[in-house]
């Protein structure tokens, strides 16, 4: 039988050959082409290096009273459910058993969102991305992200639970990875952002946090994610400085400006071309970190999860 990471592998020959020049990846033929990373045969023969050896269910940091009620009556927790409603209407991903539902509305919120502190919350964008990949479909929604978490103790599902939680480690020790990395494959671009003041650090931790959703296009962070559930949390690193590295002439563009003009103009992150960044064509550079860093890499990622 062809092992999970082939069909994944496959399943990106497959996407690649349907991508139609500049438009970018639907998301419809993401979720077509990975239709079966979310069964429970897949699901079971995920490889154990992405698991954690957890005698408990993962903790979620202190113990947080917070109701959906609670949420709902929020704008913001409104506006968000909207946005996700519109997107995926716009990606032909129709939320199933929404409407029909009475309790659909509170089941949703109960999957995407997670309290945070005092009387606060925070999306899990991770949790969203699975939503969509299973077609909006609440039911099997809630049964993979359970597997994940609580049967397979998936790292990339534990990060942005914990994270929703509070407990932000996780994501800080991938911006770390990222930066020594980054500083072996290009430290060019380390220099070049470091002589504009742009603080990078602060933008990696809210591509993670956000899974690279509103990042990257909706289709290629679906992509993403489905690629780190089944290679490894790890992957997170390899892309991010993929991104770095497919910025890298706009980097160096703007260093150069910023400094022929001795810092009198600000410097802009140049967000256009991180938008143009294709999943598909970097996953052999991505393979390639890997096979190089993903010893220490790995190792640093799962202790912090512990």
């Amino acid at each position: 039988e062809v092992g999970l990471d082939a069909r994944v592998r496959f399943a990106m020959e497959s996407i690649r050959e349907q991508l139609d020049g500049d438009v970018p990846l639907s998301a419809y033929t993401v979720c077509e082409a990975l239709h079966f990373l979310l069964e429970p045969s897949a699901l079971d023969s995920m490889s154990s290096i992405n698991e954690l050896s957890l005698d408990e269910d993962p903790p979620m940091g202190e113990s947080r009273s917070i109701t959906t009620k609670n949420i709902l009556e929020k704008d913001f927790a409104s506006g968000v459910i909207q946005f996700i409603e519109s997107c995926f209407r716009w990606n032909k991903l129709e939320i199933k058993d929404f409407a029909s539902l009475g309790n659909g509305k509170k089941v949703m919120t109960e999957l995407i969102f997670r309290p945070a502190f005092d009387s606060h919350f925070s999306v899990d964008w991770f949790a969203v991305c699975i939503m969509a990949l299973c077609k909006g479909d609440i039911a099997k929604t809630k049964m993979v992200l359970d597997t994940l978490l609580f049967g397979k103790k998936n790292c990339v599902a534990l990060l942005h639970y914990r994270h929703a939680g509070g407990i932000d480690s996780g994501c800080t020790i991938i911006v770390r990875m990222v930066y020594e990395v980054l500083e072996c494959e290009c430290p060019e671009v380390i220099v070049a952002l470091e002589e504009m003041g742009f603080p990078l650090s602060s933008t990696l931790l809210l591509w993670i946090r956000q899974s690279f959703v509103g990042i990257l296009s909706f289709g290629d962070a679906l992509l993403l994610n489905g690629i780190l559930i089944a290679l490894g949390v790890d992957y997170y690193v390899y892309f991010t400085v993929a991104i770095l590295r497919h910025l890298q002439p706009a980097i160096i563009k703007q260093s150069s400006l910023y400094r022929g003009l001795n810092g009198a103009a600000k410097a802009h992150f140049p967000i256009r071309d991180v938008r143009a960044f294709r999943v598909v064509d970097a996953l052999d550079y991505a393979d390639c970190l890997c096979r190089r860093h993903r010893g220490h890499c790995l190792k640093g990622i799962v202790e912090k999860l512990r």
